[in-house]
């Protein structure tokens, strides 16, 4: 998968982009210069974050339990306050719809090609709750 060669070899990744943008400079969709210092900060992020990604994964692992434990516990609080709401307003309504259907509009906010994806998530919340 994508995230394991992000990690294990960041370096093909770098290579596909490398040809995505030289293609792209071949076709004249971006300038040398653009495409030499593209190349250059998507390098640069791209060994920085699977520097950071190696180094979380080999360090402590209480403290990676802990992070995943923490992660979990605050995901199960913000999505379990849309269920107090709802229930509050409508006590038929299925609580674990609900929580499913904010794992679904928490994944579509990670996919929207928006600034901050608050459109996506409000418009996405409005469509999926109205029933209830």
């Amino acid at each position: 998968s994508g995230i394991y060669y992000l990690i294990m070899k960041p370096s093909l990744i770098e290579k596909i982009i490398h040809k995505a943008l030289r293609f792209a400079k071949k076709k004249n969709v971006i300038s040398q210069e653009k495409a030499e210092h593209a190349i250059g900060k998507i390098d640069e992020e791209i060994d920085k974050l699977s520097g950071n990604i190696n180094g979380y994964l080999h360090g402590n692992k209480l403290y990676i339990a802990l992070s995943i434990i923490f992660t979990v516990l605050f995901l199960f609080v913000l999505f379990y306050f849309s269920v107090l709401l709802i229930k509050d307003l409508n006590p038929e309504a299925s609580g674990m719809k609900i929580f499913i259907s904010q794992l679904i509009i928490t994944a579509l906010m990670y996919l929207a090609p928006t600034p901050g994806a608050t459109g996506v998530a409000e418009s996405a919340f409005t469509l999926m709750f109205i029933s209830l």
